[in-house]
């Protein structure tokens, strides 16, 4: 498969943890080619970038000029794709020493409106920043060559909030990159360009203002800007959180900048290559997606109330952080709603910069994340996100051979894990990772065995797979004492879990935490949780809820004792009470 863009390509390889695209659209460059090459896109190109962009839901590109015939074939491409254009009009210096160039645009422009309709055009960007006088001058030639579509100039956004008088165009379009800020790191990205950039340009321009941040991205790679750093997992980081801020404002339109010449603090140029972002694709289209630590389709994810579960998060932490540990396994047990889920999230979260979050994966039966040949390559693609050594060896292990991913799950665990991290020790210089996988119990079988037909030889039931998953690890961790992997798995005690856990070699690698349904602590936890989810429910109906204290002791004590240390009982009975479409919230009680 052809990248026609390095944006388009990692969005793609995001699909698992985006699950909505809401940029309205992306800033493409009229070239391709890095190191300052430059070297015009071709039809076929434009077409391949139009395909990728509507695929990964973006609904509209932006041209920054008509060099390099760009803005016939990239209004062909849209228009093939069912996308938009915001197309620009670029020149440089005066407007006087550009009337040329200028004209013979805008007649290119009204040829195109003419060819692909009007509505194929959001909108119309002119100059590099202009001044507003020749924007008004801009503005009456277009009108007078009978073009109607909205018009406005592009500046940095602190030019506009400096400068009012910008405002004057049918829109606002402004660029905005938090990257540019020292102080903002890549997961603070939305929250820089929605509420700090948009709400100067709302303050300087008027709230009914239409607001087009006409560019917005992040370096992949180059020097740092104070808490800015430039690297493809911050790149990752901050589409995430820049992907959610859109979806929070949908009155504001964002274009994603396509980073082919984004160039970071310190001059280098930020594209990776083309290769590293097909290898994420390549990962992609075998993981599972959505039992990310950090996906979408897991938020809110189940994370441990505050003030509980503390004793088990502190030895955790004690022996994650302890530099002598002897065993890089950890296995923690319980039965099911006790908050084992809650427990690995509220951990992995938690986890410092100087030991960092390798890689999570949330088995969930009623989710369908249960697919045991996609385990690994789950794995694989959270250390390909911020491992460049290691992405570079899977992108000559795909060039050798593209069928790696399905192959056995032991030759998988062997090329993804024990051959990059143990053999080659790719990720030593990078120091240890966290590594948690949650509910293993819940993972599956081999995909076809309920066809007998197709499994007369080794499809696995979900117990062998369960068994063969804690055997590769244990084995892992007590050939290889030094990899930079430590590993939490979390399972209820089925019986065949806690039989290979229990084998002698197992045993002498791995930890183990429980967590009994009916202790002190797990009641005394779950009785805070029901204190503090009251409250809330009180705070939400003080009309309703009149007598003091609510509920009463004798109710409390009821539903507490009833709930034992199960937190999944308590959180369905406050769900059940707090739920006004259910009934009333007294009589609920």
């Amino acid at each position: 498969m052809k990248f026609a863009g390095s944006l388009v390509a990692l969005l793609a390889s995001l699909s698992g943890t985006l699950a909505t695209t809401n940029f309205a659209g992306l800033t493409a460059s009229n070239s391709i080619g890095g190191s300052g090459a430059y070297t015009c896109r071709t039809q076929a190109q434009w077409n391949d970038l139009a395909n990728a962009a509507g695929n990964s839901g973006f609904k509209s590109i932006r041209i920054l000029g008509f060099d390099c015939n760009a803005l016939l074939m990239a209004s062909s491409a849209a228009a093939s794709a069912g996308l938009t254009v915001l197309a620009g009009i670029y020149f440089d210096g005066p407007v006087a020493a550009n009337n040329g160039a200028i004209d013979d645009q805008v007649n290119q422009f009204r040829s195109a409106v003419g060819q692909f309709g009007a509505g194929r055009y959001v909108g119309l960007t002119i100059g590099n920043e202009v001044s507003s006088n020749s924007f008004i001058t801009l503005n009456r030639t277009l009108r007078g060559a009978g073009i109607n579509t909205p018009v406005s100039t592009v500046h940095n956004w602190v030019a506009i909030r400096d400068n009012p008088v910008l405002c004057q165009g049918d829109f606002v379009g402004a660029n905005a990159h938090a990257f540019y800020d020292p102080n903002t790191p890549a997961d603070q990205t939305g929250n820089f360009v929605m509420r700090t950039a948009v709400s100067m340009l709302r303050n300087a321009c008027g709230s009914g203002k239409q607001i087009i941040i006409t560019e917005s991205g992040w370096p992949s790679r180059g020097g740092s800007n104070g808490a800015a750093v430039a690297s493809l997992a911050d790149e990752h980081s901050a589409l995430l959180n820049l992907n959610c801020a859109c979806r929070d404002d949908r009155s504001v339109s964002v274009y994603a900048f396509e980073n082919s010449t984004f160039v970071n603090a310190s001059g280098e140029n930020a594209q990776p290559q083309n290769g590293e972002f097909e290898v994420l694709h390549w990962l992609t289209d075998h993981i599972i997606k959505g039992a990310e630590l950090d996906s979408s389709e897991r938020d809110p994810p189940p994370r441990c109330h505050p003030g509980t579960h503390t004793s088990i998060l502190e030895r955790t932490r004690q022996w994650f952080e302890d530099p002598q540990r002897e065993k890089t396994l950890l296995w923690i047990r319980g039965p099911a709603g006790v908050g084992k889920s809650a427990i690995v999230q509220t951990f992995a979260e938690s986890v410092p910069e100087t030991q960092q979050l390798g890689a999570c994966l949330f088995f969930s039966r009623p989710n369908g994340y249960t697919n045991p040949q996609r385990v690994f390559p789950t794995l694989a693609y959270r250390f390909a996100i911020q491992n460049e050594s290691y992405r570079s060896y899977l992108t000559e292990v795909m060039r050798k051979d593209p069928h790696s991913l399905g192959k056995a799950m032991c030759e998988q665990f062997r090329i993804l894990v024990a051959e990059p991290l143990a053999r080659h020790k790719l990720g030593d210089h990078l120091g240890e990772f966290l590594v948690a996988i949650d509910g293993l119990d819940e993972c599956d079988g081999d995909p076809a065995t309920e066809n007998s037909a197709q499994c007369l030889y080794g499809c696995r039931k979900s117990e062998q797979v369960h068994r063969e998953i804690v055997q590769l690890i244990s084995d892992f961790v007590r050939k290889n004492p030094t990899a930079p992997l430590v590993w939490i798995v979390a399972s209820r005690p089925e019986t065949h879990i806690q039989a290979v856990f229990s084998e002698a070699n197992v045993k002498s690698s791995c930890m183990e935490e429980d967590i009994p349904v009916d202790s002190d602590e797990a009641c005394r936890d779950v009785e805070k949780f029901l204190h503090a989810s009251f409250v809330e429910i009180y705070y939400q109906f003080p009309d309703m809820i009149i007598e003091l204290p609510w509920p009463g002791d004798r109710d409390f004590l009821q539903i507490a004792r009833a709930a034992g240390g199960l937190f999944v009982f308590a959180q369905v009975v406050v769900r059940f009470i707090e739920d006004p479409r259910v009934g009333n919230t007294i009589s609920q009680l």
